[in-house]
């Protein structure tokens, strides 16, 4: 009798936990809206700003050269209301990544948080830059730290961590076959 209530209990519990996860509230570091960010910029000839955001529910925000942006503060830390604002400057969802890839890839930010960087080169002039980043949200100070996954351009580093290049690699495919694309 005792099993069959200890049972019941539990397949109660799995189950409440089942259908009352929403997808933007799964397994992802601290509940956080924004998770990446992949943003090329330029000032040399003709000004040129673009990327996107992609957010805890896989949507990917496209921006190109918007009138009004945040950029990240010189400690590497967007303010939550800022990051939320930029969302607003985004010119569309141009894409949806499926739920369980999302959750896969947030659970490699903490991992790319840890990983040493590479020292800075700087080659090239003109070519602007352009950045590969993952996000984790403090929820004491409400702002986002910037995970660094790498840099090209007119100067480059990486993160040599593991979770960083399979991060950097995966939003270089999401940038392929989506952004390029539109």
């Amino acid at each position: 009798m005792m099993k069959r209530i200890l049972f019941s209990i539990f397949t109660f519990f799995i189950i409440f936990l089942l259908t009352s996860c929403q997808k933007d509230t799964e397994i992802l570091p601290n509940n956080q809206r924004i998770l990446f960010q992949v943003e090329y910029l330029n000032y040399a000839w003709v000004y040129q700003h673009n990327g996107f955001l992609i957010d805890c529910s896989g949507n990917i925000y496209y921006y190109n050269n918007p009138s009004e942006w945040n950029f990240i503060e010189d400690d590497g830390t967007f303010h939550e209301e800022a990051m939320n604002e930029n969302l607003t400057f985004t010119d569309s969802i141009t894409h949806s990544i499926d739920n369980y890839e999302i959750i896969d890839k947030a659970a490699k930010i903490y991992q790319a948080s840890i990983g040493p960087i590479s020292d800075l080169k700087c080659e090239m002039a003109d070519a602007g830059t352009i950045v590969y980043s993952a996000y984790i949200l403090n929820n004491r100070t409400h702002k986002y730290h910037r995970i660094l996954l790498k840099q090209s351009g007119d100067c480059s580093r990486e993160n040599l961590s593991q979770a960083a290049i399979q991060l950097y690699q995966w939003l270089q495919l999401i940038q392929e076959k989506t952004v390029l694309k539109n």
